[in-house]
């Protein structure tokens, strides 16, 4: 795979990654997939059974999943 003209999206919840894109506009995508994978962090969050009161998966949730969003250009665009 040639990434020389791709740029990348990385997506980090609770400081580890989640996603990798290498993607020709990673800040077109950032826009978009910011809002689906706020929701992912949210269920992932909720997911822990440390943290559950009952089997449906309502708890005691007084924060919230810490969502990373990072755009790396390209080399190209660090060049001109």
């Amino acid at each position: 795979a040639d990434w020389g003209n791709d740029g990348f999206f990385l997506a980090f919840i609770n400081g580890r990654v989640a996603l990798v894109v290498a993607c020709p506009d990673p800040e077109s995508l950032k826009e978009q997939a910011e809002p689906p994978l706020r929701a992912l962090a949210d269920r992932l969050f909720r997911m822990n059974p440390a943290w559950r009161l009952d089997e449906k998966g309502r708890g005691l949730f007084l924060g919230r999943a810490r969502l990373d969003l990072i755009v790396v250009g390209r080399a190209d665009d660090r060049e001109a």
